[in-house]
């Protein structure tokens, strides 16, 4: 590798840095814990729908004790910040295909649900509350 190809190769890698490192100031990383009834919940589908941004949604699934993490797109974990609302629906029973019971109406639809979040740029810590009925 000849001086000025290597320059140019290195001035590249300069400026792809330069260019991720300043998006980082817009997006947030996202994880929580949902609990039902003051309980930890895991099956559960969180969905973080935009209000007044044009951010994409955000969803994840909850496991190992009510514990979720925010993806927009495939594996894309940099959300974009803003104010979202947020709606949890439990994923579907196994053995009968339909979803399962015990969240109250009001959190499974962004337009009926009352929890609204504010996603600030780097780490956020939400824990969803919700209620059975």
């Amino acid at each position: 590798m000849n001086m000025k190809t290597f320059l140019t190769f290195l001035a590249t890698c300069l400026l792809l840095f330069s260019v991720v490192g300043c998006s980082s100031g817009t997006t947030g990383v996202v994880t929580g814990v949902v609990t039902i009834d003051g309980e930890p919940a895991d099956g559960i589908e969180v969905m973080f729908s935009p209000v007044g941004h044009d951010g994409a949604p955000a969803m994840g699934f909850t496991r190992d004790g009510g514990k979720f993490q925010l993806m927009q797109g495939r594996g894309n974990r940099s959300i974009s910040a803003g104010k979202y609302k947020v709606s949890v629906t439990r994923l579907a029973d196994e053995e009968s295909g339909k979803p399962s019971k015990g969240i109250a109406r009001q959190f499974k639809t962004p337009n009926d649900s009352p929890i609204t979040e504010e996603i600030v740029p780097g780490k956020n810590q939400i824990d969803i509350p919700i209620a059975s009925k």
